[in-house]
């Protein structure tokens, strides 16, 4: 598979970034001019990322989340550029000035944006693991104020791409060739946008960088746990409480994890974090398993929002424990910021006191005693041994 979404298939879930109004598409830039020198022999815009040139999947990225004006910039093995994006929707433009600088690529490329985009993404080509909703993140806080440039940043660090202004394409064509667009854009006011996706900051510069980037593009569909922490530093500021408890979590349900293993080797550790890191991100909410599980989803985590949605009721457990069942019961045996294995303790006082919810609680007890026993049962081991 190439991920090609125009020719029908598509790397994971496509955020709308088309029309929202008068004005409002925007295009997109990408810089594939340069020497990668520290790549050499290799050709930065041709590697591959999951079987598709590098130069390949960043144009899918855009024209996955909408993007329809796509111009890429070549310059240094122009043919070569040429010939991978021949049956992509995007355009090429040669730099014949491409050893002045990136600069000089980025002035080539904005004289050839649509003129009635009203602004441009601006993307290197070796940075190709950003998401797609970040890009539909960017663009609303763009519409916002269409008259500033959007940077994301991650943790404080900015990154790529850019949402540029489209007036501002007449300042990048008469400038010298001294400048750069730091000095023309930036000087003055611009939008910082914090996103949490750390592959806006990672880029296939070097061959260690190109490795990092390929296993980021590869799981873009998942939270890291750097993303996953700087997700709750946004959600829960302050709660100090709730953020011990999912660190609790975490570290409970990759205890039951690595327990389960090798018997149920097809879990997916990654998911398994996540999902427990994540699972309260809304619990200053009412309804959070449902508020979490809209969050994740409108990020793109699709299979990491289910699991979080079912962590406070799990219908028909499996089983063989899976992600979902690893994750609420790992939950149910956390008291806050304390293990607590005399859960059925815990949920009889709550079905005392909750008299109206009582059922529900039952059912809960039920799940989590299931799930307790089939761990025990695969294992062979108790959880009191597997917890510590």
């Amino acid at each position: 598979m190439t991920g090609k979404s125009w020719q029908g298939d598509t790397v994971g879930p496509v955020t709308d970034l088309g029309p929202a109004g008068p004005g409002s598409p925007v295009s997109a830039l990408i810089l594939a001019a340069g020497y990668s020198s520290r790549m050499a022999p290799a050709f930065k815009p041709v590697l591959p990322l999951n079987d598709t040139p590098m130069v390949c999947a960043v144009i899918d990225l855009f024209y996955g989340a909408g993007v329809r004006d796509i111009v890429v910039v070549a310059g240094h093995n122009h043919g070569q550029v040429k010939s991978a994006v021949k049956n992509t929707p995007a355009r090429v433009v040669v730099n014949s000035d491409y050893a002045l600088g990136m600069f000089s690529s980025i002035r080539t490329g904005a004289g050839e944006i649509d003129p009635e985009s009203q602004g441009f993404f601006l993307l290197p080509v070796d940075i190709p693991a950003v998401r797609p909703s970040t890009l539909a993140r960017i663009k609303a806080a763009f519409l916002k104020r269409p008259e500033l440039p959007v940077v994301p940043c991650f943790n404080a660090k900015t990154g790529h791409p850019p949402l540029i202004p489209g007036p501002a394409i007449e300042s990048i064509m008469h400038a010298g060739s001294d400048n750069n667009l730091r000095d023309i854009l930036f000087a003055k006011a611009y939008t910082c946008l914090a996103v949490h996706d750390q592959g806006i900051l990672m880029d296939a510069d070097t061959p260690e960088g190109y490795e990092a980037v390929k296993e980021q593009f590869a799981k873009r569909l998942m939270p890291n746990r750097t993303e996953c922490l700087s997700m709750i530093g946004a959600e829960l500021s302050g709660e100090q409480e709730i953020k011990a408890h999912l660190l609790l979590v975490e570290k409970t349900a990759m205890a039951l994890y690595n327990a389960l293993l090798p018997a149920l080797s097809g879990l997916n550790p990654d998911l398994v974090r996540a999902a427990a890191l994540l699972h309260d991100i809304k619990r200053k909410v009412s309804r959070h398993d449902r508020a979490a599980e809209k969050f994740l989803l409108d990020m793109g985590f699709a299979e990491l929002a289910a699991v979080v949605g079912a962590h406070m009721t799990l219908e028909n457990p499996g089983e063989e424990p899976g992600e979902k069942e690893i994750v609420y019961f790992a939950d149910k045996v956390c008291a806050g910021a304390c293990l607590d294995l005399d859960y059925e303790s815990r949920f009889r006082r709550k079905a005392r006191d909750y008299p109206e919810a009582r059922e529900r609680i039952k059912q809960r007890l039920e799940t989590a005693r299931y799930i307790h026993a089939r761990i025990s049962a695969i294992t062979g081991r108790s959880v009191k041994q597997i917890l510590g």
